[in-house]
């Protein structure tokens, strides 16, 4: 089964992370939005997601 993001694992202050490019997301999204105008809309809610 091939993944529809590609979805990588990351050591982050030594714990693995399954990670996404935020690029990639934005694109599978298909958001009307420009690039910059959507992450930083959604950068918080992102980084939050991700208890950073």
């Amino acid at each position: 089964m091939s993944n529809l993001i590609n979805i990588e694992t990351k050591n982050i202050n030594g714990e693995l992370i399954q990670t996404v490019n935020a690029r990639d997301l934005y694109a599978f999204l298909e958001s009307k939005q420009d690039f910059s105008t959507w992450i930083k809309k959604n950068e918080f809610q992102i980084m939050d997601s991700l208890k950073i």
